[in-house]
């Protein structure tokens, strides 16, 4: 009698989740979400933390080993020839995610996080000019896109999988170095006014001949120390230069001024809100039909003389 009486209210229950559930068809995609953002989450930050400590190691090595820069045309080489014959499919990098949000097609090669990882750290150890955001981007998206296919994803719901690892990835690799990047703009008066220049140069000469990282920390970089620079002309605070330039510059490389506006505020306070606001509005309109990023989508034009180039990739304009 007890068996029978437990079964039943055991029936009566799992009615009870099937009406709820059709009553709220909206909690069964929400708590999916959730566990999925739970496992992205986690596997990502792992993945960061330890990225960020081998980071930190191979930069100690290198700074009391400098004769090691010496070798850098060789992990230069070393790094070209691995893409070359094995990484080709994701040798887009950055571009390959942005691609695939737009046009979801086939999983993000897993492969990208080693390649990445290993290229970034190489780059870094033997003193190549690289961030490290963009390393962080591509092995969170290689992570996250491999869950797309146990759960079934749709293209839509792949979209969102991928976009929320990048976030992801951003915002774990910058848990310390942004507090980093704000103390270091109380010393940037110090360094000569070209260093902006020396900078971009060395970053596209990483770049452009294959090493691997990322382009949001040196053009952090060259904005800031551009930003002081400008302080011989302009009759403004070097630290409120610094930091309008720290975001203008990525505004105008990246096409994204509201969000570079609001993390301005977010890192130097609300007061500086009206500055860097016109600083990044001005630097994305002047930046033209371009940007870092050539597999972006141009959504709305920023002059009538580029009304042509709607919903075209930049890197086609």
């Amino acid at each position: 009698m007890s068996l029978q009486k437990e079964k039943s209210v055991s029936k009566k229950i799992n009615l009870n989740i099937l009406v709820f559930f059709r009553k709220y068809p909206a909690v069964p995609y929400i708590l999916k979400w959730l566990f999925i953002s739970l496992i992205v989450g986690g596997l990502i930050g792992t993945a960061s933390a330890g990225f960020l400590q081998s980071l930190e190691w191979v930069t100690n090595f290198r700074e009391n080993h400098l004769w090691i820069i010496g070798f850098l045309p060789i992990a230069g080489l070393l790094i070209g020839l691995i893409y070359y014959y094995w990484g080709k499919d994701v040798e887009a990098g950055n571009n390959l995610l942005i691609d695939t949000i737009h046009e979801p097609k086939q999983t993000i090669p897993f492969k990208m996080m080693p390649f990445v990882y290993l290229g970034t750290m190489a780059t870094h150890l033997f003193g190549g000019s690289a961030g490290r955001e963009g390393t962080a981007l591509q092995m969170a998206g290689a992570i996250a896109d491999q869950l797309s296919k146990p759960f079934k994803l749709t293209p839509d719901e792949r979209k969102i999988l991928i976009i929320a690892a990048i976030a992801a990835g951003f915002g774990s690799v910058f848990g310390t170095p942004l507090a980093g990047a704000i103390f270091g703009m109380e010393v940037f008066q110090q360094l000569p006014t070209y260093s902006f220049a020396i900078k971009m140069a060395l970053t596209i000469l990483t770049l452009a001949a294959g090493f691997k990282g990322g382009e949001v920390t040196p053009l952090f970089f060259i904005g800031a120390t551009l930003g002081s620079a400008l302080s011989l002309f302009l009759p403004l605070p070097v630290g409120l230069l610094a930091g309008m330039g720290f975001v203008a510059v990525f505004a105008g490389a990246t096409n994204t001024p509201l969000a570079c506006t609001l993390m301005a505020m977010e890192l130097f306070g609300s007061e500086c809100g009206v500055y860097v606001a016109i600083a990044c509005t001005i630097s994305y309109l002047l930046s033209g039909p371009t940007g870092i990023y050539g597999k972006q989508v141009v959504g709305e034009a920023k002059h009538s003389r580029f009304k042509n180039y709607l919903n075209k990739r930049i890197g086609e304009i």
